[in-house]
C-alpha cells in the first residue's frame, strides 16, 4: 500500500465512503455539452434546474440528436445550469449563452452502469455533442464527530494559524460573501443568523437513486427551498469561516463579521448498516451551486466535498468562477489512493486551492489526501465550531475542516483590501504559508505549508499590488 506521509500506513482506519473500487457514477444520467454553433438550433422550450418535475422535455428539436435521444430511452431533458445574468452591451444587455450549451439527460436506469457507458458511446459519438459525462456521487469530506467537544481545547486550530494576532488589523468585514457551497447551514443557529445571507437549495438527487451504500435520511429533491441543514456539515463549516463568540461555550470564526452564502447541495444520509451520517449529493447539483453562487456576487466559494474523479461540467463550472474572479477553496479530500496520491476534485481544478488537513502537531492528519493537488495546508483535526441540531457546537476532522480556514482567511484579505483579484489573495496565502519541511515550494505533501493568517494579512495591508499568477 506504501506509507502516508506521516509515518503510518496509507490505508484508512475504517472503510472509506469511496471505496477503490467503487465506481460513483449514477445510473441513469449523463451530462452533455453541445457544440457552440447548434447551440442556437435547440427548438424546444427546455426547462431549467428548477422547473417542476411534470414539465418534462425529452428532446431538443436536432433531428440526429434526438434520433439518439430516443434509442437511449430519454425521459427527460432540463438545463444543467441556472441563466447567468444579462451583460452590458453598449446601450443593451445580452444575454449569456454558454449556458445554453449544458444539459442534464435523465433515461430508466435499468441497465445501471452499463447503461451510462451505452449512452455517452451513443452520444460521444454525434458530432453535435461536444462532450459527455455521467453525474456522480460527491460526499462532505469530514470523517467523524467527536462527542465530547465541551472537554476538547478551545479552537487551537485558530491560534495555530495565528488568527489572534491577525485580528489586530482586522476581523473582517460584512461586504465580503462567501458562498459555503454544501449541506446547508441552521438557518436559526444564533451565532450563524446574524451573518447569513440569503441562499438557495438546488438539491436534485431524486427518490431511489441513491446507492446500495447509503440510506436516505433526509430531503433528495429540494429546488426551491431555503438551505436548512439536516447533516452539521455545513453549518461547521460556516462557523470556521464567521462567527462571533458568544459566552463561554461559543466558537469564534476565522472572521468574526463576514457574510456567508449557504447553498445547499448535499443531504443527510446514513452509511448502510450502522448510524454514521453521510452528507451526499451529486456532482450536478454541486456545479449547479458553483455557478449560482456566483451570479449571487459570491466572492469566495468554500468547497468541503468531493469525488476522485474529473469531469468537464464541473471543470467548467470552476473556470466560471475563476473567470469571474472568485477565489476557489476546496478540501483535498479524506481518501488516501496510493495510485493517485489522493487526487481529489474539485481540488484538483485549475485556480482552485486546494487544502489538505494538519493536526496540532503540524503533521498530516492520517486520513488527509495529498499530491500535487495540494496548495496548502490548514487545522482539521478535533475542530471545534458551530453544528446543527440540538448540538450548538461540535468538534470534527478531516479536510472539510481545514478548507474553511483557508476561505475566512481569503475573506480577512478582502476585507484588508477589497481591491484585491481572486489570483492575488491565493499568491498571499501562498506566499506566507509556513513551510513545514526544508526544499523548493510547493512540495507533493505539504503545498507551500500551513497558512499563516497574521502573515497574510501584513502582505495585504502593505502590497496592493502583487503578480497576478495562479
Amino acid at each position: 500500500m506504501g506509507s502516508h506521509p506521516n509515518g503510518t500506513r496509507r490505508e484508512p482506519e475504517a472503510p472509506t465512503i469511496f471505496p477503490l473500487d467503487w465506481d460513483n457514477r449514477i445510473p441513469g444520467e449523463v451530462i452533455i455539452k453541445l457544440q457552440p454553433e447548434v447551440v442556437p438550433d435547440v427548438t424546444v422550450s427546455v426547462p431549467g434546474p428548477d422547473v417542476p418535475l411534470l414539465q418534462k422535455v425529452n428532446r431538443l428539436g436536432i433531428p440526429d440528436l434526438d434520433s439518439s435521444f430516443e434509442h437511449i430511452g430519454v425521459e427527460s431533458i432540463s438545463h444543467l445550469f441556472f441563466p447567468s445574468p444579462p451583460s452590458a452591451s453598449g446601450e443593451h444587455c445580452r444575454a449569456s449563452r454558454s449556458d445554453d450549451a449544458y444539459y442534464r439527460i435523465k433515461f430508466a436506469p435499468g441497465g445501471g452502469v452499463k447503461d451510462v457507458e451505452n449512452a455517452l458511446r451513443e452520444l460521444t459519438d454525434n458530432k453535435i455533442v461536444a462532450d459527455a459525462a455521467p453525474n456522480r456521487w460527491v460526499v462532505g469530506t469530514t470523517v467523524d464527530t467527536d462527542g465530547s467537544d465541551r472537554c476538547h481545547p478551545d479552537q487551537w486550530g485558530l491560534v495555530q494559524i495565528d488568527c489572534p494576532a491577525a485580528w489586530e488589523h482586522s476581523i473582517g468585514s460584512s461586504e465580503v460573501q462567501v458562498a459555503v457551497i454544501d449541506s446547508g447551514v441552521d438557518l436559526n443557529h444564533r451565532d450563524l443568523r446574524p451573518h447569513l445571507l440569503l441562499g438557495k437549495s438546488v438539491l436534485d438527487i431524486g427518490i431511489g437513486q441513491l446507492p446500495d451504500q447509503f440510506i436516505a435520511d433526509g430531503a433528495l429533491v429540494d429546488t426551491f427551498g431555503l438551505p436548512w441543514d439536516e447533516v452539521g456539515h455545513g453549518t461547521h463549516v460556516a462557523g470556521t469561516i464567521s462567527c462571533t463568540r458568544r459566552g463561554v461555550d461559543g466558537v469564534a470564526g476565522v472572521t468574526h463579521c463576514c457574510s456567508v452564502i449557504p447553498v445547499r447541495v448535499l443531504t443527510r444520509a446514513l452509511r448502510a448498516g450502522t448510524d454514521d451520517v453521510i452528507p451526499v449529493g451529486t456532482k450536478t447539483d454541486s456545479s449547479v451551486g458553483i455557478r449560482w453562487a456566483v451570479n449571487q456576487g459570491a466572492q469566495i466559494l468554500n468547497l468541503s466535498y468531493g469525488d476522485p474523479a474529473w469531469d468537464f461540467y464541473e471543470t467548467d463550472a470552476i473556470a466560471y468562477a475563476v473567470e469571474h474572479d472568485v477565489v476557489v477553496v476546496a478540501a483535498a479530500g479524506n481518501i488516501p489512493d496510493p495510485s493517485r496520491q489522493g487526487r481529489f476534485y474539485p481540488a484538483g481544478c485549475e485556480g482552485v486551492i486546494g487544502v489538505a488537513a494538519t493536526d496540532s502537531s503540524n503533521k498530516l492528519c492520517s486520513k488527509s489526501n495529498y499530491g500535487d493537488h495540494v496548495t496548502v495546508c490548514a487545522p482539521g483535526e478535533r475542530i471545534r465550531s458551530t453544528f446543527w441540531g440540538g448540538r450548538r457546537y461540535a468538534s470534527t476532522s478531516g479536510t472539510s475542516t481545514a478548507a474553511p480556514h483557508v476561505s475566512g482567511l481569503a475573506a480577512l484579505l478582502l476585507s484588508v483590501d477589497p481591491t484585491l483579484t481572486a489570483p492575488q489573495v491565493a499568491a498571499i496565502i501562498r506566499e506566507t504559508a509556513t513551510p513545514l519541511q526544508e526544499g523548493p515550494r510547493p512540495d507533493q505533501v505539504w503545498g507551500w505549508g500551513v497558512v499563516n493568517a497574521n502573515a497574510a494579512v501584513k502582505r495585504a495591508l502593505g502590497a496592493k499590488a502583487i503578480p497576478a499568477r495562479r
